[in-house]
């Protein structure tokens, strides 16, 4: 999440970094941050993109909460 405040309020050429630093961890925490910035176009406007990346997150919750 630390990350996530860097990459938002630091030079646009670190909102590039972000992309690949939260593809590689992959949590469910990574992924929101990482919708959030496609949808407030920080990496690019993307609300596909974005679109996606929550429906995986709420798609593992509900996995998680039939066990």
């Amino acid at each position: 999440m630390t990350l996530v405040g860097y990459y938002i309020k630091g030079p646009k050429e670190n909102h590039f970094g972000a992309e690949s630093w939260y593809r590689k961890l992959g949590s469910m925490e990574e992924k929101l941050c990482l919708g959030y910035m496609y949808s407030i176009g920080k990496l690019r406007f993307d609300p596909k993109r974005s679109k996606e990346l929550f429906k995986g997150v709420i798609s593992k919750l509900e996995k998680s909460n039939k066990r």
